[in-house]
């Protein structure tokens, strides 16, 4: 039994002036057809001011969540032109893919302001103090939905199957959360602590989607001030305001607890699934030595797959409305019934696999 998301995550925009984050860490680009800022959450790294008229046909600025980079294009009188941005290591890289004639351009790094030609496959690169994350395998959510990641209209629509799968994900991608960080964006929606605990999925849902409204722009960079003044948390009096890159991975921790929570003895599956998800799967999980994988439709569990790192003994909960299951065992043929809420040991390298759940 295999539990796989075929869909990649690679959101774009065309809109110049978008704000998108690189894959790594907390470092962000604002990327318009003939400029190029690269900054940190305090100030910025990098300004690239290209030589190029007439670029606004076909603009767009793709964020390659799964290859880690951010990719733009545009095509002006001068030719096709295709660059990326990654964050390897302790270096930020600009790498031309495509143009004609190579890609001329001053650089501006506080210091001096040179003209400098790159030709396609050339990398520029230059230190930064952030050293990029290292994640071999991250989670993985999908509500199957299919519709195009033009991120403009993904906002219009607002629905949060659409959003959240990328928020998860790129919660996985950026510093831990600063405890010491407790107002605005983030205060607001350190909140849904409580309503998870108390079960309270749509308003927990419900504050998710606010944050999302007024806690974001560009490629989801996170914002600590609502500065659209929508009125769903503080506005700031000051002109600046700052990245809150800790809300995407506070957001991911907090969108995991719908599918999975974990006492010392005790595994959750699903214990507060809101009922606008319908179906979906979570994949890649890893949780108290645990590999997990689960699928679910109409609102309940549809198949579940264990494989332990290490061999522990545990008792596994799924939804109350649940009452058994079917339980395979990857070394065995046969196939139990599992009652739900009951201890198993699960050996270290063994598959267990749950379906044909029953209510």
């Amino acid at each position: 039994m295999k539990i796989q998301i075929a869909a990649k995550l690679t959101p774009f925009s065309h809109k110049p002036g978008t704000e998108v984050l690189i894959p790594g860490g907390s470092i962000y680009a604002t990327v318009y057809p003939t400029r190029l800022e690269i900054c940190d959450s305090c100030s910025r790294l990098a300004l690239f001011e290209f030589d190029i008229e007439k670029a606004y046909k076909d603009f767009t600025v793709i964020q390659d969540l799964e290859k880690r980079k951010v990719v733009v294009f545009l095509k002006s009188p001068g030719g096709y032109l295709k660059y990326q941005l990654e964050h390897i290591e302790d270096e930020i890289l600009f790498t031309v893919l495509k143009s004609e004639n190579g890609l001329s351009f001053t650089l501006n790094e506080g210091r001096s302001k040179d003209l400098l030609v790159l030709k396609e496959k050339e990398t520029l690169s230059f230190s930064v103090s952030q050293r990029a994350l290292k994640i071999d395998l991250l989670e993985k959510l999908s509500f199957g939905n299919h519709k195009k990641q033009d991120w403009q209209e993904v906002e219009k629509r607002d629905n949060p199957q659409e959003y959240l799968p990328f928020w998860y994900y790129l919660g996985q991608m950026v510093p831990n959360f600063d405890e010491k960080l407790d107002e605005g964006s983030v205060k607001y929606l350190n909140l849904i602590r409580n309503d998870i605990s108390a079960k309270e999925k749509a308003k927990a849902l419900e504050r998710l989607q606010h944050v999302f409204k007024g806690g974001f722009k560009g490629l989801m960079v996170p914002l600590l001030h609502d500065e659209k003044h929508l009125g769903l948390f503080e506005t700031s009096c000051c002109s600046s305001n700052p990245k809150a890159i800790p809300l995407l991975s506070l957001g991911y921790r907090y969108i995991r607890e719908f599918f999975i929570q974990s006492t010392q003895n005790e595994l959750f599956v699903m214990p507060c699934l809101p009922k606008d998800f319908h179906a979906g799967r979570l994949i890649d999980i890893s949780e108290k030595n645990l590999k997990i994988d689960l699928e679910w439709s109409k609102k309940l569990l549809k198949k579940l797959k264990i494989t332990p790192t290490e061999t522990v003994t545990i008792k596994l909960c799924f939804q109350p409305v649940l009452r058994t299951c079917k339980l395979k065992i990857s070394k065995l043929r046969l196939g139990k019934i599992f009652k739900n809420g009951e201890t198993i040991e699960l050996v270290q390298g063994v598959t267990y696999l749950f379906d044909n759940f029953k209510k």
